[in-house]
């Protein structure tokens, strides 16, 4: 998916094709994105903006400075999230793999890459996509693990990549029951909403893809990149699940985000998750750049807290964790010791 600082760059690659697929709804309101973008031209010559941050444009149209409304802004993003899903390079990881037995099917989007044979020993090596990998691990599909462990994901993403990870694995996700999770159900909570929830009267509908929410004349539920985000009733109960998620984990792993000291939001859910919380054992940083991460959090963790040895940063990303050996490597450290080795990227 893109990455926040090259969003516009992406929205701008997506509009010829919406055009040519006839897709003019979505089209009409990238359109008036970068329409938007450069009337804010003219406001950047006397106040500081930056024009190419998705956040502050639509931070800049939700104050009034623009021809844009939500409805464009959530239509825009879905479109550009989904032409880059569709468009985009997929990173893939090598990954041995030991094959369950029965009627289990390689996945669509892998490859066997390599066998090779030690004594009587098979070694099974295939090419899959990183989302798969995490989604794996996460869900207990790659790992030892005891029957009581329970998989938990909050996200501030909008996409769907890991729940089409989940379901490639044949692994069953579920967006609401944090609070009496089923056996082997990951629980997701997206706290800024997704492309594949259908915005309704009082809450959402869960589909199965963006298609199937513009299939059916609807918007999705997203809470729009602004500075100002208002999260509504609509999610009130993803922000309650991913307060009971962190009221009860015992090792919480923050992966590729930046902790930016804007987000209140972010300072206030930890501190209500935490607060009760007597089984954490450590709390982990994951981010080719922890060291500012970790800078900035210190700034939100209790300082006693912060310099004790349960919070700790690791200096890779989300491929370089993956890519760590079961038995030393990262993976072990955050209690995700893998049956399988992953050796390193494509």
């Amino acid at each position: 998916m893109p990455v926040v600082a090259d969003f516009l760059n992406r929205m701008r690659d997506a509009l010829p094709s919406l055009v040519r697929e006839d897709r003019s709804d979505e089209a009409q309101a990238i359109s008036r994105v970068l329409e938007l973008r450069r009337l804010a031209a003219s406001a950047s010559s006397r106040v500081q903006l930056e024009l190419e941050s998705i956040e502050e444009l639509f931070s800049f149209a939700s104050a009034g400075g623009g021809p844009t409304n939500d409805s464009d802004v959530i239509r825009a993003i879905c479109a550009t999230l989904e032409f880059s899903r569709r468009e985009g390079r997929h990173e893939q990881i090598k990954l041995e793999v030991k094959l369950p037995g029965g009627d289990w099917r390689l996945p669509l989007g892998w490859a066997r890459n390599e066998v090779q044979r030690h004594g009587g020993a098979r070694r099974e090596f295939f090419m899959i996509p990183v989302v798969d990998a995490f989604a794996g691990l996460l869900s207990g599909c790659f790992n030892e693990r005891s029957e009581e462990s329970i998989d938990s994901v909050i996200t501030f993403n909008y996409d769907d990549s890991l729940e089409q990870g989940l379901r490639r694995l044949g692994k069953s996700y579920d967006y609401e029951n944090a609070f009496a999770p089923a056996e082997g159900v990951v629980c997701i909570a997206k706290l800024h909403g997704s492309v594949n929830w259908a915005r309704k009267p009082k809450g959402f509908e869960a589909v199965e893809d963006y298609d199937s929410v513009c299939e059916a004349g609807g918007v999705p539920l997203l809470i729009p990149p602004t500075s100002n985000k208002d999260l509504g009733p609509a999610l009130a109960s993803v922000w309650a699940n991913a307060t009971q998620m962190l009221s009860t984990a015992t090792r919480v792993i923050i992966i590729g985000y930046s902790a930016p000291s804007t987000d209140s939001h972010f300072k206030y859910l930890l501190a209500a998750g935490l607060q009760n919380n007597i089984s954490l054992r450590q709390l982990y940083v994951v981010d080719p750049a922890v060291e500012g991460v970790q800078q900035r959090l210190e700034g939100i963790l209790a300082s006693s807290f912060a310099s004790s040895r349960q919070f700790i940063p690791l200096h890779t990303g989300l491929a370089g964790l993956l890519a760590s050996r079961a038995d030393s490597g990262n993976m072990a450290n955050i209690g995700r010791a893998a049956t399988v080795y992953l050796p390193e990227l494509a």
